[in-house]
Order: structure tokens, then C-alpha cells, then sequence
């Protein structure tokens, strides 16, 4: 948007009432089938971009916000995963070694092997 000949960044934010899934999973245990039922959400939510070609590089349970489900019936919420400010995109096969160089995410999310530095195992998404 320009405006005054100055240029700004006018994000559209979806309103999450439910809060985090971090939230509701310190709130109280969730029964098993609504692990269940949201850990096939998030599946599917990362499925869908890897296919279009993108690395989240930051999913931890505060990146996941709730917003009221369609279907009451199966369950209390519908997910949707946010932050995308360390994602990456992949253009071609040899930008896997770029960005598999630098550890991306929240440090104390990341694993070991990326933590110390021994990252090698190749990312093919």
C-alpha cells in the first residue's frame, strides 16, 4: 500500500479466539481421539505446503492457533498453522544445501543433530 509516497505492509490478521494448541494442551489433557483427529490435521496442513514447495522451519504447538471447527461433532477446533517468517521455499534441488547449512527455528525446538551442527542427513521434500 503506498500511501503519502511512503510504501507499508498491511498484513490481513485472522482473529483466533481459541488461542494456541500450545494453550488448550496446557489447559487440561486432551482426550486421545482429539490428538488423534489434530495430529492428522497438522499432517495434512504440512502436506499440503510441502507439496507446494515450502519448509515451514519453525512448527511448535504456538504456531498452531484454533478457530472454531465446522464439525462439532468430531471436534472441538479446527487448526491452522501460522508464522511463517522462517519458511523456506524450494526452487530447485541444489537450494537444499543452502539452507540445510544454517540451523532456522526456535532453538529450543530444534534437534540435536541441527543444534550441534551435525546436520547431514539430506531434506528431500
Amino acid at each position: 500500500m503506498v500511501e503519502n509516497e511512503c510504501y507499508f505492509i498491511n498484513p490481513l490478521l485472522e482473529y483466533a479466539p481459541y488461542g494456541s494448541l500450545d494453550d488448550l494442551i496446557h489447559k487440561k489433557p486432551l482426550p486421545e481421539a482429539d490428538v488423534s483427529v489434530y495430529a492428522r490435521m497438522i499432517v495434512k496442513g504440512i502436506s499440503h505446503i510441502h507439496r507446494k514447495g515450502i519448509v515451514h522451519c519453525d512448527l511448535k504447538s504456538e504456531n498452531i492457533l484454533l478457530f472454531p471447527s465446522l464439525d462439532k461433532e468430531s471436534v472441538n477446533y479446527q487448526l491452522k498453522i501460522t508464522d511463517f517468517e522462517l519458511s523456506k521455499i524450494k526452487k530447485e534441488k541444489a537450494d537444499i544445501k543452502v539452507w540445510k547449512s544454517k540451523p532456522r527455528g526456535t532453538p529450543s525446538y530444534l534437534s540435536p543433530e541441527v543444534f550441534f551442527g551435525h546436520n547431514d542427513v539430506p531434506m528431500d521434500i
